[in-house]
C-alpha cells in the first residue's frame, strides 16, 4: 500500500487502494466474507499511495464466535511477477490462435491441405483441409499410409510410391502431381510437396507435406 507498517484503515477505506476496475469484485467479496462467511481467494490490482499498479492475491476468512461472523482475518501474497508473466503467455497464445486460424482460413482458401508422416510407426496425420481434398472424413481414414495409397488413381499410384521412396531415401525432393479417386467415384488432380526430417544418423523418420488441388488449372 505504500503506508506505514501497523497503520489501521477503515474497510471502506482500505477498498479503495484496489485499482477501480477491481473494487466492485473485492467489495462483493467481502461483504459474503461478513454476511455469510464465506471465505475468498481473488487476484486484484493494488494501487500503492505512489501510484504503482502491483498484482496481488487477497485471501479472507472470516473470524466466527457463537455462529456469528465477529471480523475477519486475511493476507495478500505479491503475485506480480508471475501475474504479468502469465498474462503475457496467454496474449501470446491468443496471438498463436489468431495466427493460425488465419493460416487454415488461406489454406482452406487456397486449397492445400497439410499432412505429416511419421515413418517408424506408419501413422499418417491429415488436417481438415486433407479430408475435404480427399472426400473422407476421420472416421472414413485409418491414418496409416496405405490408406492414401488406396486413394491414387491406379495410373499414378507406382509413381507416386517412387516418389516418397526416392524422397526417403534423400535422392531427391517429394515434389509429385497425381490423380486420386474420391469415394464418390470423382478424379482430382492433386500437387504434393514434402520435407523429410532425419534423425542424428540420417535416417528418415518423418514427412511433412502438402497437397494441393490442382484440378481446375489444367
Amino acid at each position: 500500500h505504500g503506508l506505514p507498517h501497523n497503520t489501521i484503515l477503515p474497510v471502506e477505506e482500505g477498498l479503495q487502494f484496489y485499482r477501480e476496475d477491481f473494487v466492485e469484485l473485492i467489495t462483493i467479496a467481502f461483504e459474503k466474507l461478513v454476511n455469510e462467511g464465506i471465505p475468498y481467494e481473488v487476484d486484484l490490482i493494488l494501487v500503492s499511495t505512489q501510484g504503482k499498479e502491483t498484482w496481488v492475491r487477497t485471501i479472507g476468512h472470516p473470524i466466527v464466535e457463537n455462529g456469528e461472523v465477529v471480523g475477519a482475518r486475511g493476507l495478500f501474497q505479491d503475485i506480480d511477477k508471475k501475474k504479468r508473466a502469465q498474462i503475457l503467455l496467454d496474449q501470446k497464445q491468443a496471438t498463436l490462435k489468431v495466427n493460425n486460424k488465419k493460416i487454415a482460413l488461406a489454406q482452406e482458401a487456397a486449397g492445400i491441405g497439410v499432412w505429416l508422416w511419421d515413418v517408424k510407426k506408419n501413422d499418417l496425420e491429415w488436417d481438415d483441409q486433407m479430408y475435404k481434398l480427399y472426400g473422407l472424413t476421420a472416421e472414413d481414414f485409418s491414418s496409416d499410409y496405405e490408406t492414401w495409397q488406396n486413394s491414387i488413381h491406379p495410373d499414378d499410384r507406382e509413381l507416386s510410391l517412387q516418389e516418397i521412396e526416392l524422397a526417403l531415401s534423400g535422392k531427391k525432393k517429394f515434389d509429385v502431381k497425381f490423380r486420386i479417386i474420391k469415394p464418390d467415384g470423382t478424379i482430382r488432380h492433386i500437387k504434393g510437396m514434402a520435407d523429410v526430417h532425419r534423425d542424428a544418423n540420417g535416417e528418415a523418420y518423418q514427412m511433412i507435406g502438402i497437397n494441393r488441388d490442382i484440378t481446375e488449372e489444367r
